[in-house]
């Protein structure tokens, strides 16, 4: 059977009734936001203008008394042979948008519909690689993706417990306009692309475990421009990634 992502109407039904551990992705909110979409249909007709946001949020599995930090994966993949300019950022992308994606760990100004458990004490950032590969050196991937590493902690001192049965906020991760139009630009923004996140990893601190949240909660996958045919689905969540990604840090 065909598989379709949820719409925000369903997903509305279903939020109230998640219980176990999972994962959610969404543009602008999370999924009790009014504010939430699963699809980004930016015009690509200006370099200005409101930024895309993405936000990740996730529901913890039992048992985390003192978490300290979180280390989430998104992967892109758009529907060309290869990353246009517009989506090749990170140090080596183009022109203008190296900047691109930024990692913002600040939830005190909003989006408020899910619990923001750094409460604005939370530093990271974001780091982008085009062409992943989940082997090291961590290229050669596939032509077409990206993946984005965001890595938030708080001090061991602020470390507290979750409550499995409450969303939280883990993330902001920011693509910005710039280079979109006029001259010179990074062409591309007009490329249909997915985006999934596929896992965060909850530290706590020393001697208490860390534990990594792969399932998913609603929806994990979002689009830009309508996303790939026939669905997200073609992006797959890969599992079991986190050793390569720790490596990243060591």
């Amino acid at each position: 059977m065909k598989k379709t992502l949820m719409t925000a109407s369903l997903l509305s039904l279903l939020v109230c009734t998640a219980s176990a551990s999972g994962l959610n992705l969404g543009w602008s909110d999370c999924p009790t936001g009014a504010g939430y979409k699963l699809d980004n249909n930016f015009a690509c007709n200006t370099n200005t203008g409101a930024a895309n946001i993405l936000v990740g949020s996730y529901f913890p599995p039992a048992g985390l008394t003192a978490v300290n930090s979180n280390e989430a994966v998104v992967d892109v993949q758009t529907d060309q042979s290869a990353l246009s300019p517009w989506w090749t950022m990170g140090s080596t992308g183009c022109v203008g948008r190296t900047g691109t994606p930024t990692g913002n760990f600040d939830f005190t100004g909003g989006p408020s519909s899910c619990t923001d458990y750094w409460a604005g004490n939370a530093s990271g950032g974001a780091s982008y690689y085009p062409a992943w590969s989940s082997d090291p050196p961590h290229t050669g991937g596939p032509a077409n993706r990206a993946r984005i590493i965001l890595v938030c902690a708080i001090s061991e001192g602020l470390a507290g417990a979750l409550d499995p049965g409450t969303e939280y906020y883990s993330f902001k991760c920011t693509i910005s306009n710039a280079r979109t139009v006029g001259t010179p630009s990074c062409a591309g923004c007009t490329d249909l692309a997915c985006l999934v996140m596929n896992s965060i990893k909850i530290i706590q601190n020393p001697g208490l475990g860390d534990v990594y949240v792969e399932d998913v909660a609603q929806a994990r996958h979002v689009t830009w421009r309508g996303g790939l045919s026939p669905d997200c689905q073609a992006t797959p969540a890969k599992q079991s990634t986190w050793g390569s990604v720790k490596a990243l840090y060591r």
